[in-house]
């Protein structure tokens, strides 16, 4: 079961990632609304749905979609397109395929949508910037849901 620790450190990060967002405004990258709010954002049909198909958890599947939501983030925040975890990519592609709960996430959490793409070659797949980069912002992750440093590090699941 994923717990969310609290404590004192937890607003400073919030500051932290409003600051962030303010410095991509500054160079003029669309704006990061509410990403603290992102974070809070609960789909409880994508959860139970993700946990029906993967034969896993309700608890799991809602700690795999709140690392997912920290993906999102900090490949908004960061301004750069990373890779995601073989697990967050699952997880991503069935927020994306319902079209209308994820455009409204990321129009209300980001300001505009945020696109998956194919694996090509030119997505970040630099696990340790992206796990560096998320520790920075939220402090503990789910270091189970993040990519792991390797030579060859999947970008998108093998579907696509």
């Amino acid at each position: 079961m994923f717990i969310q620790t609290r404590n004192a450190t937890d607003t400073d990060r919030k500051s932290d990632v409003e600051a962030l967002a303010t410095t991509c405004r500054l160079h003029g990258q669309r704006k990061m609304v509410r990403p603290h709010e992102a974070l809070a954002y609960q789909n409880p049909p994508l959860v139970e749905r993700f946990a029906k198909a993967h034969k896993i958890s309700l608890e799991m599947a809602a700690m795999i979609f709140e690392e997912t939501k920290k993906f999102l983030i900090v490949s908004v925040v960061h301004g750069e397109t990373f890779s995601p975890s073989p697990v967050q990519d699952e997880m991503w592609h069935h927020f994306i395929l319902h079209t209308q709960g994820y455009t409204s996430f990321c129009e209300r959490f980001f300001g505009r949508y945020v696109h998956h793409l194919p694996c090509d070659g030119s997505l970040t797949s630099d696990a340790c910037k992206l796990k560096t980069v998320a520790r920075a912002l939220f402090g503990a992750i789910s270091e189970e849901c993040w990519p792991v440093p390797t030579n060859s590090t999947r970008c998108c699941a093998p579907y696509c």
